[in-house]
């Protein structure tokens, strides 16, 4: 079970504040059932409820944790599922994502990104991030017909470099094994990927543009 410090608080993650925190207990309540398989046998299974507030900024989640019988680690010890609602956030929007108000189909394509993220879909965020790599590339040079001939005329109308180009690129794959090889990308390359994803975006929609007002009200030399 989670960590309880004493019957009032237990320690928790916090989406606001990020990372563990003390939180109290609003309410608990245990729900437990049992089925009889045979007359001999029978399986159980407890859920836990908490409603918990963080005792630093004050957000409220739901702590969820199951106990099933017949699910044991190899010691034999009760396996216990722990689930929060909302789930815990280990990978934040950026600030700058509210910034994107024109490229509105680029912007909700990036918070599904994130949502799926927040939910454990990993297969879904490597889709997400290679759908996203296309729309950008689609939006800036057209489209070629396949997303490496893509990518190649991405980086000869000078949008990125050799270097990015090749980074682009094992993300996009990443998310061709996600769709047709099933595979199922583990928590690091995602983060990678997303990196990837996000230094591109800020980069062409936040940076270039900021970058250009600025040089527009420099004054000119004399």
């Amino acid at each position: 079970m989670s960590d309880v410090s004493n019957d009032q608080s237990l320690k928790a993650h916090c989406n606001k504040c990020g990372g563990t925190r003390n939180h109290w207990i609003l309410f608990h309540k245990v729900q437990t059932d049992e089925q009889e398989i045979n007359h001999h046998y029978s399986v159980f299974w407890t859920n836990s409820f908490r409603l918990i507030e963080c005792q630093g900024c004050e957000s409220i989640k739901l702590l969820h944790e199951s106990v099933f019988s017949e699910e044991a680690d190899e010691n034999g010890n009760p396996i216990v599922t722990e689930r929060y609602y909302p789930p815990s956030t280990f990978r934040n929007e950026p600030r700058w994502l509210s910034r994107l108000d024109g490229e509105w189909h680029l912007t909700k394509l990036m918070k599904e990104i994130y949502s799926a993220m927040q939910n454990s879909c990993p297969s879904l965020v490597a889709m997400g991030i290679r759908g996203a790599f296309e729309a950008i590339m689609i939006d800036r040079i057209s489209d070629n017909g396949s997303f490496f001939k893509n990518l190649l005329a991405f980086q000869d109308a000078g949008f990125i470099s050799q270097t990015q180009s090749g980074a682009i690129r094992a993300a996009i794959e990443l998310g061709h094994a996600s769709i047709h090889r099933m595979h199922v990308p583990d928590a690091a390359h995602l983060e990678t990927a997303l990196d990837v994803l996000e230094h591109l975006v800020h980069g062409l929609y936040i940076l270039g543009p900021d970058a250009e007002r600025n040089a527009k009200a420099i004054p000119p030399r004399q």
